[in-house]
């Protein structure tokens, strides 16, 4: 699930729960910046050397606990 807003998107993943949020958000913050710079080069003349992807980050976590079922 996916939505977008004019300055930020949100997002609902699925992912082990041996990965660190952090870890997680750097590596999709990173690659999404990469893929964007390549598609559009003016952006990677206009933020070389800073940060393209602002630094604030909202993490929320839901748990799906399968032990309640048991």
């Amino acid at each position: 699930m996916v939505g977008v807003g004019k300055d930020h998107i949100h997002l609902l993943l699925s992912c082990s729960s041996s990965l660190a949020p952090s870890k997680i958000m750097q590596y999709l913050k990173g690659r999404s910046s990469r893929i964007l710079q390549d598609q559009f080069p003016e952006l990677k003349k206009k933020y070389w050397g800073t940060t393209f992807m602002g630094k604030r980050l909202f993490l929320r976590h839901s748990r799906n606990d399968d032990r309640r079922n048991n």
